[in-house]
Formats: structure tokens, C-alpha cells, sequence
């Protein structure tokens, strides 16, 4: 019985290490764009405001992606 409740919980703990991240990323992404970053967009990269919608929600999602994966946090 012991054994298949410690089985039980290293499965989850497993689980949990390789559903997390993904979890975290897909919250970050789904964050509303926030202004000050549209701001930067469009005064540094002057194709933006030229691009078609669906490609600027695409550069926004990886921008967002982006910092989510390489801020450091403390």
C-alpha cells in the first residue's frame, strides 16, 4: 500500500514538472499585450504599424513568450 502511494505521488510530481511550465507559458501568453509595450513597438520598429493584424497578434504572442522565458525571476 505504501509503496503504491509513494509510486502515486513521484508519477505527479513528474507530471507536474513537465505541466508547469507549459501551464505558466500558455498564462503568460494569454495576458492581455501590455501599452507601453505596443508603445516601444511601434516607435522601434516602424513595420509594425504596417503589418497585417494576424501578424502583429504573432509578434506580440512571441514577444510576450520571449520575455516569459528569459526574465530572470527571483
Amino acid at each position: 500500500m505504501t509503496f503504491i502511494l509513494l509510486t502515486m505521488l513521484l508519477m505527479l510530481g513528474i507530471g507536474l514538472l513537465f505541466w508547469l511550465p507549459k501551464f505558466r507559458l500558455q498564462r503568460a501568453i494569454a495576458r492581455p499585450f501590455p501599452r507601453h509595450y505596443a508603445q516601444i513597438l511601434r516607435m522601434n520598429v516602424p513595420v509594425f504599424t504596417k503589418m497585417p493584424a494576424d501578424l502583429q497578434l504573432q509578434l506580440k504572442r512571441l514577444i510576450q513568450q520571449f520575455l516569459h522565458q528569459k526574465v530572470c525571476r527571483m
